[in-house]
């Protein structure tokens, strides 16, 4: 029987391995790494996510950072970078088995469903170096006023996100206490976060002026300046109603909702 108080016995020698993994975006974005090498979550470290009955984004990011062994800011990585790891590390978790929930767009039921995520999911990675920014026409004001006005557009970050789930928020709270609909602010916040600068304009005319009078055209325009398939994270699973057998397809959150 071995005689434990003659030995370093250090616990931390049972933390789960850690996995290299490389990017989407293949270290071709701004000092965002190519590869870095990932773990799985402890017991420990699920309990502590869910132990205050509310799930914290701050403190999910802050356990997802201890399960990357290189230092890295998360709130730089963009959002593809980003959920992938959110992926490798439920995966190094749990597993590739996941369930999900639907409700039934022929009897109207909701149900629970299981599913691969190793079949289920999809990663692209980038080939080439992706540009820091890009820049947008905006046609109409050419064609109404004589003068070209271009919006200079970033893919979003973790760090974005964060700012438009946390203004979408505030703005539910105060239509909920005014009883006020949100209108179009979601959008507002998204394009706000796109958009670094907007070149052309008269100097009387700020940024957010102009964002209350684009149109939806306009508005695409600017959310799909960097197209979804040059790289990323994607997956769609088949589901089964077990009530009317009506099948429909599940989209896969590549997010925090996987622990929650």
């Amino acid at each position: 029987m071995s005689d434990f108080s003659t030995q370093a016995f250090d616990l931390k020698s049972l933390l789960p391995p850690f996995h290299t993994e490389k990017l989407p975006s293949g270290g071709f974005y701004a000092d965002v790494p190519a590869e870095i090498n990932i773990r799985g979550l402890t017991v420990r470290e699920l309990k502590h996510l869910t132990a205050s009955g509310r799930f914290d984004k701050k403190v999910f990011d802050q356990t997802l950072a201890s399960c990357i062994k290189e230092p890295i800011n998360l709130s730089k990585l963009l959002l593809q970078d980003y959920n992938f790891i959110v992926y490798c590390v439920r995966l190094y978790s749990s597993g590739s088995k996941a369930n999900g929930r639907k409700q039934c767009k022929g009897c109207g039921s909701t149900y629970n469903f299981e599913y691969d995520l190793t079949e289920s999911a999809q990663v692209k990675f980038l080939e080439d170096v992706l540009p820091i920014s890009t820049s947008v026409n905006l046609p109409r004001f050419k064609e109404q006023f004589g003068f070209d006005v271009s919006a200079e557009v970033k893919p979003l970050t973790r760090g974005d996100y964060l700012k438009i789930d946390r203004a979408i928020s505030q703005a539910s709270e105060l239509a909920s206490k005014t009883g006020q609909p949100m209108g179009s602010y979601p959008l507002m916040e998204l394009l706000k976060a796109y958009i670094i600068s907007i070149s052309g304009l008269p100097p009387q005319i700020p940024k957010d002026q102009l964002l209350d009078y684009l149109d939806p055209k306009e508005a695409n325009l600017i959310t799909n300046a960097y197209p979804d398939d040059a790289f990323g994270l994607s997956g769609k699973a088949t589901t089964t109603c077990p009530v009317c057998t009506t099948e429909q397809e599940f989209v896969i959150p590549f997010t925090d909702i996987f622990f929650q």
